[in-house]
């Protein structure tokens, strides 16, 4: 009876082999398409990790994957990865970054694409046959499309797309938690994505300072729903600062009847910060949309959020699909950014910080007590804990525990404004030790010498 069980099982394993999977890591653009040639044909699902550093592609040439089998590929970057395509104009020497084509395939279902916490930096589509996508051209059939916690910045197409050009007949595309800046294009100058029958999700990206040549249309995202079936969810982005010199849709241009037949596809359209003046829709009566703002959004200028910025603690907290847990730089997502005790996440890309230096958060306490985070004291503070606190181990687990219990004691002292001149005058020895930190040291130093000197004197 045993040996019938080990035969059975042998049986079992041959007819019914697991899965294979295989991981690689490279370290420069040759093996990184030496990985691609393989993961093409090796028959099985494949992660290519991208390891730490600057991979000049412009010397290489386009990185290509086009496979001749239906599996998954899954790239990564394992830490700062950036991917070169050599300049944004249209030169010699500057190419596109990535391509990526499954519609070679009889079916392909299961050929998902999905990239993760890479910079694709100057690609330049210009000298393609098919002259779309400066920094990632990819196309399927039914595969899906993901590409998160991705950075592009200054790449640049004729074509569409000069961030990423994503288009796919019956798969899904999803965008989230990546960063869109100084692209140029026709069309999408910071992405241009497209289906026909597929969901478009778009959650937690920043959009911004990109722009739409002459003639062209959106100059941050150009969004394309070219069947009945197609549909798009559009929360927690940031699409603004782009310029057009074309017909319309500066920052958003959404054509949601893409085959014209008076059947719009539909959109849900929420807690976004894009201007109505600056935003196409050729099927407005069909969108579901709502929280969105129409203020800046105050970003510093590598595209991170000021702390006036509206964007903190405004985005939706259940989008379709969930949020990331993490930023686009790596932070955690969730977290208390104005201070009123409730953590919310925020729109875009950044989740505003009060732990990084230079955020301009200040001190929740103090900025209850002087009633803006703008008055010199709290100047003071914030300056003390950029230079002091945040430099080392001890400061830095200080801060922290004090940004996770302070906001429900500011909280209070707003209630209870009486309150605000005992802390006042309570912070005073605090405010001058953090702006006088030498000074504040030798009193210290004084007075103990003092105290020591007359200790000793006492027991004389």
């Amino acid at each position: 009876m045993f040996s019938k069980l080990i035969y059975a099982v042998i049986i079992s394993v041959c007819l019914c082999p697991p899965a294979m999977a295989a991981v690689v890591t490279v370290n420069d653009p040759a093996q990184f398409q030496a990985a691609l040639n393989t993961a093409q044909s090796n028959g099985e699902a494949d992660t290519i990790k991208l390891a730490p550093g600057t991979y000049d592609v412009s010397a290489s040439g386009t990185l290509t994957y086009t496979p001749t089998e239906n599996k998954p590929l899954f790239i990564k970057g394992t830490g700062p990865v950036v991917l070169d395509g050599g300049d944004v104009e249209c030169i010699f020497g500057s190419v596109r970054i990535l391509y990526v084509n499954t519609t070679t395939l009889a079916e392909d279902g299961d050929a998902d694409v999905s990239i993760n916490g890479i910079t694709f930096k100057e690609g330049n589509g210009c000298s393609d046959s098919d002259p779309h996508g400066g920094g990632i051209y990819a196309v399927t059939n039914s595969a899906d499309i993901t590409v998160s916690a991705s950075v592009f910045t200054s790449n640049s197409t004729p074509g569409s797309g000069g961030g990423i050009y994503a288009a796919t007949g019956g798969g899904a595309v999803t965008l989230i938690n990546n960063l869109f800046s100084w692209g140029i294009a026709n069309r999408g100058a910071g992405a241009y994505v497209s289906t026909e029958s597929g969901k478009v999700t778009l959650t937690n990206n920043t959009i911004s300072d990109t722009i739409a040549q002459i003639g062209g249309e959106g100059g941050g995202l150009y969004l394309s729903l070219r069947g009945d079936a197609a549909s798009a969810e559009i929360y927690n982005n940031i699409i603004w600062g782009a310029h057009c010199c074309g017909i319309g849709g500066y920052d958003l241009y959404l054509d949601n009847d893409g085959d014209s037949n008076s059947i719009a596809s539909a959109v849900d359209l929420y807690n976004n910060i894009f201007s109505p003046t600056a935003f196409y829709c050729n099927t407005p009566g069909s969108l579901l949309e709502g929280n969105n703002i129409s203020a800046a959004p105050s970003l510093t200028s590598d595209h991170h959020l000021l702390e006036n910025s509206p964007a903190i603690d405004a985005g939706c907290a259940s989008p379709p699909g969930g949020l990331p847990a993490m930023d686009m730089d790596g932070g955690k997502r969730v977290l208390d950014g104005n201070g009123d005790g409730v953590p919310d996440v925020d729109i875009g890309a950044d989740e505003f910080s009060p732990f990084s230096p230079g955020s301009g958060k200040g001190c929740f306490i103090a900025t209850a007590a002087y009633g803006s985070p703008l008055a010199e004291e709290v100047v003071v503070l914030r300056r003390f804990r950029d230079r002091h606190l945040l430099t080392n181990h001890l400061g830095k687990a200080f801060v922290r525990m004090y940004y996770e219990y302070s906001p429900p004691v500011a909280g209070f002292i707003r209630k209870h404004g009486a309150l605000a001149t005992a802390i006042r005058i309570a912070l005073r020895p605090v405010i001058y030790t953090a702006k006088y930190p030498a000074a504040a040291i030798a009193v210290i130093v004084l007075a103990m010498g003092i105290g020591v000197y007359r200790l000793r004197k006492g027991l004389q």
